[in-house]
């Protein structure tokens, strides 16, 4: 008689746990592709600010030229798509990746997700889940900022 009343708990516990390993595990993944992304964008400004060291200083089209390399540094990297419209990517501020100082003599690559507010836009799209709010929880910004001494 006492396994009549047990029948359906076996299955109610299994949608319980299911549930939380399910938020857990899809939490894990949301979450990895925006760290990825801010990792690349922070290894790829690097990357361009120490290209931008080769650019010859003096010429009148100085900041130019510092935006064509980094723009190429961009192009051989993996976040590089022919297609603009199916970026990752965008400029942090204005139209230009790097901002040169008013003196010239440092410089500031910036990289960030195509949109400003990434949960506006998310890669994978975060959960609402009862009592937990939205899984996984990411920050506004995704970008990668690296400043060199020219």
């Amino acid at each position: 008689m006492r396994s009549n009343r047990q029948r359906g708990a076996t299955a109610i516990e299994f949608v319980v746990l299911f549930g939380i390993l399910f938020g857990v595990l899809y939490s894990i993944i949301a979450y990895s592709i925006p760290l990825l992304l801010m990792l690349t964008f922070q290894h790829t400004a690097a990357e361009a600010a120490r290209a931008s060291i080769a650019v010859v200083a003096g010429h009148e089209d100085y900041a130019q030229r510092i935006e064509e390399r980094i723009e190429d540094v961009i192009r051989h990297s993996w976040l590089y798509n022919a297609d603009a419209s199916k970026r990752w990517y965008g400029h942090c501020a204005g139209n230009s990746y790097g901002q040169l100082a008013a003196d010239g003599r440092s410089l500031e690559v910036c990289i960030r997700y195509r949109n400003a507010n990434y949960n506006a836009a998310p890669i994978v799209p975060a959960l609402e889940l009862p009592l937990l709010g939205q899984l996984p929880r990411l920050p506004e910004r995704i970008e990668g900022r690296s400043s060199i001494r020219l």
